[in-house]
């Protein structure tokens, strides 16, 4: 300060000392390019200093083959020997490849190079053509260096923005795409998941360690599972797929159905559906006993359930384990059907049923009551008709005396069921009870042993008739019975009949006994 002279910053003397640099670099290029132009110079000098003789020689030899070379006619190209193209289709060129290559790139515009390139190009004639800046200290020269640090910053930058072009799809992307393009994407990971679960749970996890069986009465459980085709330490998925429950039904006759199942983690079950003895056969002083699907299970010397007897004709096969063929085949559809009718509605004391003549099957009662079901139609409707009469009408107090032929083979059609007593029937010492043609149920105080016929109206409706009181004080029209509300009715009740207007007292009436 004592000279009038601030001193400089730390700004200022960074920025000086930058300035020095840069004239320091100029003018070390400079002097380069001073070198050069004298070197250029010299060779120049010496390019026009008199040649030798020999020198001399050498070139007019050279210019006389050049010469001779010119003057040698063109060869022939192939197309033009073959085919001379148009004059307006001719393409006028250079003759070199190259220079018409970089003509037609430079007339297309520089179209094929890219962003980047295009910028270097020209960002290298400035720098080629750098000059010195003017100013009060008589100018200096643009550094090189940070021009080209200058360029490739913006190159890079050119270079990001063109990949960014690149990538970025030509038309926006719709929301309907984004979210189609989200669905495939989760439904693969959800199949990669998927096939990984399965491919451990069948090979690592789930392995067989418990094998139940459930509903056999008749069987060992190791019987069962031989025929299964189930073993411990097996896949349960694998076990109950490659399971054969066929061969336990094929191979052992008291198992009707079968099936395998199982149960997470570790155990597979074998359900088991027993056959039900329905009937018995008897073939050469034995009886096979067949289940309700025709198939025969056991043979035995005897009836000791006492199971239904079949009548039939003459059976092709008799093998245990095999199904009872007869000559007709509709005869195990309906045993099948007269089995089941029979369990269904809890029907006891039935001793046997003969399908000998299909258009007539019959059923024995307590080898009192023959009951014939003709055809086999409606055959459950049949029997529920036949057993509510021999309950509420024949034999209500089942004292097991009332014996005869029950027919209900049309009760489905005409509604009318006929009772025909037999002739060895015991007179009772009370009062028989009967029904007229008509419904009406009467008493014959004669007791008479004569063959008679009485018919009754059908019960109808889809259950069995409830039991009745003991007295019943509405009179029931004629064919109403059952469908006025079940009630059945005993003798010394009031009746209308079509017969006589009037109600029928206990031994009144002129058809206490009817007479085909």
């Amino acid at each position: 300060m004592a000279n009038g002279k601030r001193p400089l910053t730390a700004k200022e003397k960074k920025q000086l000392e930058k300035r020095r640099k840069q004239a320091a670099k100029q003018a070390k290029k400079y002097h380069k390019m001073q070198e050069k132009q004298s070197a250029d110079s010299r060779n120049l000098n010496r390019k026009s200093a008199p040649k030798s003789r020999n020198q001399i020689e050498n070139q007019r030899t050279r210019a006389s083959v050049s010469e001779s070379y010119n003057k040698r006619t063109p060869r022939k190209t192939k197309i033009q020997n073959d085919y001379t193209l148009p004059e307006e289709q001719v393409v006028k060129g250079s003759g070199s490849k190259i220079i018409d290559s970089i003509n037609a790139h430079q007339k297309n515009g520089n179209n094929k190079i890219s962003r980047e390139q295009k910028y270097r190009l020209q960002s290298d004639k400035k720098i080629k053509n750098l000059e010195p800046k003017e100013s009060s200290n008589g100018g200096y020269y643009v550094d090189e260096f940070s021009a080209r640090q200058r360029q490739e910053r913006r190159a890079k930058q050119i270079r990001k923005q063109e990949n960014e072009y690149i990538y970025r799809p030509k038309t926006p992307v719709s929301p309907k795409q984004v979210r189609r393009k989200r669905i495939l994407i989760y439904s693969g990971i959800f199949l990669v998941v998927l096939i990984i679960g399965v491919v451990l749970s069948l090979t690592v996890l789930f392995k067989t360690e418990k094998i139940k069986v459930d509903g056999d009465e008749y069987y060992y459980q190791d019987q069962i599972v031989a025929f299964s085709n189930v073993q411990l330490q097996q896949n349960i998925f694998i076990a109950a797929i490659n399971g054969t429950p066929e061969e336990i039904v094929d191979n052992l006759p008291y198992v009707e159905n079968a099936s395998i199942s199982f149960n997470i983690p570790d155990t597979v079950i074998i359900k088991i559906t027993n056959a039900v003895p329905s009937y018995v056969i008897k073939y050469n002083d034995e009886f096979l006993i067949v289940s309700a699907k025709g198939r025969i299970i056991d043979r035995r010397a005897d009836n000791p359930d006492e199971l239904p007897e079949l009548f039939c004709r003459e059976l092709k096969s008799t093998e245990i384990g095999d199904y009872v063929s007869f000559s007709d085949n509709n005869i195990p559809d309906i045993l099948e059907d007269v089995s089941e009718s029979l369990s269904k509605n809890e029907v006891k004391n039935i001793k046997g049923f003969d399908v000998t003549d299909t258009a007539n099957i019959t059923l024995n009662y307590d080898n009192r009551i023959s009951i014939n079901l003709g055809l086999p139609e409606d055959l459950d409707y049949k029997i529920r008709t036949a057993m509510a009469i021999i309950d509420e009408k024949l034999d209500p107090n089942n004292t097991g005396t009332v014996t005869g032929t029950l027919d209900v083979s049309n009760c489905n059609s005409t509604k009318v069921s006929r009772f025909k007593p037999s002739e060895t029937e015991p007179a009772n010492s009370g009062n028989q009870s009967a029904t007229t043609a008509e419904g009406e149920s009467v008493t014959n105080p004669t007791a008479s042993s004569e063959k008679s016929t009485v018919t009754w109206d059908n019960i109808s409706g889809t259950n069995p008739p409830a039991t009745q009181g003991e007295n019943a004080t509405e009179p029931i029209d004629n064919n109403l019975y059952g469908e006025q509300g079940g009630q059945a009715y005993e003798a010394g009740d009031n009746y209308q009949n079509d017969y006589a207007n009037e109600p029928y007292e206990y031994g009144q009436g002129a058809y206490d006994n009817y007479n085909n």
